[in-house]
């Protein structure tokens, strides 16, 4: 098992901790950057083979950890309803948003691949939110109310494209993924097409992931299964799972950085991997007794997996 470093008489353990976020550096493959519920974030800058507390950050629950995409010691985090900056590569750290509703969470973080002052962030309210000058003010872009139940409107997930920075896509706890072509100023939904494909539960979303290497692939890891569109929203279809996806709750989704033929996918219970777009698929049971909750891939070696894990739900 990786060590932890810390400062503490306890020893801190991944065995003792629920992991939430997972994160590599675009620029180091090498540095990982893990959210925790409880010890805040941890990194390691040799592949996992070691690994540090963020101390300064503090024991605290970090849901999305984004790096710049031009300098690698410029680091945010989302904790609960505050966004944190640092400068340093995670020395220290400075609060740069917190949302007046202690009750609201910041649930995702996005950098603009092309301007590394411009950072987006879902939250628990249903909107898109961004800062255009590194973090120091924000707007809100949308604000998502297809649903009456403001749950379902929750933003948990937003991507932005490498191949045009001006698509956005937002996936939402209960009513399905939007798009916006603009860098945020109209969006479009596909709550009617996912509908189709499954009535009861492929607007409910998991986990979003977009191809880097087309930006037109899109997979939705819903509790239907995975859907997918290989046109940038323009049609959607389910792929078929083994076993089949209607009895399949997708945790996370991940398409390979330099091939979006490559997938893969978790359950609470099993990993699986395809690398001819879906058409056959490997599976195999988690290394552990706990929840598969995320997934990150190695941008240059698609056989580099990193998994996230929870502790089970207790049956009531």
């Amino acid at each position: 098992m990786a060590s932890i470093a810390t400062t503490g008489s306890t020893a801190l353990t991944f065995n003792t901790e629920n992991t939430i976020a997972l994160t590599i550096d675009p620029q180091d493959v090498k540095a990982i950057y893990v959210g925790t519920e409880n010890s805040g974030m941890l990194f390691s800058f040799d592949a996992g083979a070691s690994w540090s507390v963020a101390r300064s950050l503090g024991k605290r629950k970090v849901q999305s950890i984004a790096v710049s995409p031009s300098d690698k010691c410029t680091i945010f985090t989302a904790s609960e309803n505050k966004i944190f900056r640092s400068d340093d590569c995670s020395r220290s750290w400075q609060e740069i948003y917190f949302d007046d509703n202690q009750a609201i969470i910041i649930s995702s973080l996005a950098f603009d691949p092309a301007n590394e002052n411009t950072i987006y962030a879902g939250n628990s309210r249903g909107e898109v939110i961004a800062s255009v000058n590194g973090g120091k003010s924000w707007s809100a872009l949308q604000r998502f109310s297809d649903s009456k139940n403001n749950e379902d409107n929750v933003v948990i997930k937003v991507l932005v494209s490498e191949k045009n920075p001006n698509n956005i896509w937002a996936a939402t706890r209960g009513s399905g993924i939007y798009k916006s072509e603009d860098k945020g100023q109209t969006w479009r939904g596909f709550i009617e097409e996912f509908a189709e494909i499954h009535t009861k539960s492929a607007n409910k979303i998991n986990d979003l992931s977009l191809s880097q290497a087309d930006g037109k692939t899109v997979i939705a890891a819903t509790d239907a299964g995975l859907i997918r569109s290989f046109d940038g929203g323009g049609n959607w279809q389910l792929i078929d799972l083994v076993p089949p996806s209607k009895s399949t709750v997708i945790n996370s989704v991940a398409i390979f950085y330099n091939d979006s033929k490559i997938i893969y996918y978790i359950t609470d219970t099993s990993f699986g991997w395809s690398e001819d777009n879906g058409v056959t698929w490997s599976s195999k049971k988690l290394p552990t007794g706990r929840r598969g909750i995320s997934l990150a891939v190695d941008y240059e070696n698609p056989d580099i997996i990193y998994l996230g894990v929870k502790e089970p739900v207790e049956e009531k």
